[in-house]
């Protein structure tokens, strides 16, 4: 059964997302990493790995914003996961507080910020100061 879902995952549009952090998904180990998280980090952490999260380039989809740009660059910025976590300005000090901080150099990989154990109590502190992601934080 698991060879056949892993076999029906390979094809899905999820897996190329996925797998730029976890070259093994779908796997046990991921399993692992998410079993002590709380629903909403899980969700978090998902939403974050496959680009599927509430940040202008996902809404511009379904046009909920008028553009996938980032309001608070003067530039060319698509919000996207990328940006949300290593390059957007209005977040930097926070960035530095939560992330760069702690993890140092380390911080400035999105699959090591996304995959690391280690890293997630920092990567949901870091989503929970920016309130960017506040409609899925906890109430």
């Amino acid at each position: 059964m698991w060879a056949l879902w892993k076999q029906h995952w390979k094809k899905s549009p999820w897996a190329k997302a996925i797998t730029q952090f976890n070259k093994t998904a779908p796997s046990k180990d991921y399993m692992r990493i998410i079993k002590p998280l709380k629903c909403k980090q899980s969700a978090i952490l998902m939403q974050l790995r496959t680009g599927h999260i509430p940040l202008n380039h996902h809404l511009f989809r379904i046009q909920r914003p008028k553009t996938p740009l980032c309001p608070h660059c003067g530039d060319l910025s698509v919000v996207n996961v990328k940006h949300f976590l290593l390059k957007c300005p209005k977040y930097a000090h926070k960035r530095f507080i939560h992330l760069t901080r702690p993890l140092k150099r380390k911080a400035e990989s999105t699959s090591y910020l996304l995959s690391a154990p280690e890293t997630l109590k920092h990567l949901f502190r870091y989503t929970d100061a920016t309130k960017c992601l506040h409609t899925l934080q906890e109430p």
